[in-house]
């Protein structure tokens, strides 16, 4: 059980790929290396009444292609090169964005693989296999400058009749390409580039999503660049509120100063985890 001073807010970010909570109760899952999912004609019969069972044979490209609302992103990957690179995909969950979510002066958008990657999840996943908030790896590997080869983090919320995966809705489920053992989701809008860590709490305080007051970390973490300097990555950060940080003006002064440069650095780290955690 976690301090009172900390209260339910999580969401992700990416290159610093860190998950800010403040939260009174903590569900904890490092998303570590996981086995791909064997997707079973039996695990999708729930579903069939809204999406009958693909052949065996279809691939992600035969979905994209004979589902008029993937018509603008099969443009896409088409003037992007990258037909192939979608057909050389297996046990992957495809995060499609749907014609409503290239708005209506745009057909196409010119993309690169970094780009298609982010919106590819490392596992073949059904809309039934992913219950309440939880955090999946994407294949683009570059969600941090400071760490190689670090998997981007994706935020999945399916609760409550509502199925969103980071700011978009998911309007189509569970598209199975039999070929590649994989699943195509159908999303409405573009999702949204993750800002650091940094640059969050380097905002100014009003735009800073939260429904407490957490003046005094923000000012800890962003003033003279601390955040950018000390390389913060990979991290879970329970954010306090003010009321748990009662310092006075002459103790934040001295905590901004090079000779408070290690207090500072003590005193955030209590509530930094080295890993995202959900």
């Amino acid at each position: 059980m976690l301090p009172k001073f900390l209260v339910l807010w999580t969401f992700l970010l990416n290159w610093a790929s860190c998950a800010v909570i403040l939260n009174s109760h903590l569900l904890t899952r490092d998303i570590g290396p996981t086995a791909p999912l064997s997707l079973s004609s039996s695990s999708a019969s729930s579903d069939d009444d809204k999406h009958p069972p693909n052949p065996p044979t279809t691939s992600i490209i035969d979905i994209l292609s004979s589902t008029p609302e993937f018509s603008k992103f099969i443009v896409s990957l088409q003037r992007s090169g990258l037909i192939d690179t979608v057909n050389n995909l297996e046990n992957v969950t495809l995060l499609a964005p749907l014609n409503q979510a290239f708005g209506d002066n745009a057909d196409y958008v010119r993309i690169t693989k970094d780009d298609l990657f982010q919106f590819i999840v490392d596992e073949p996943l059904l809309s039934s296999q992913i219950v309440g908030v939880q955090i999946l790896r994407t294949l683009y590997n570059g969600a941090s400058p400071f760490l190689k080869k670090l998997p981007l983090p994706i935020l999945c919320d399916n609760r409550d009749g509502l199925f969103m995966i980071e700011n978009a809705n998911v309007v189509e489920t569970d598209l199975i390409a039999g070929t590649s053992n994989s699943v195509v989701y159908g999303l409405d809008t573009i999702i949204e580039e993750k800002q650091s860590i940094c640059e969050i709490l380097s905002r100014p305080y009003e735009e800073i999503p939260h429904d407490k007051d957490v003046k005094v970390f923000t000012s800890l973490m962003s003033h003279n660049d601390f955040c950018v300097r000390n390389q913060f990555t990979n991290l879970t950060v329970l954010l306090p509120l003010d009321s748990a940080l009662s310092f006075n003006d002459i103790e934040m002064d001295y905590l901004y100063t090079d000779l408070g440069e290690d207090d500072r650095l003590k005193l955030v780290s209590n509530y930094l985890i080295s890993v995202v955690w959900w």
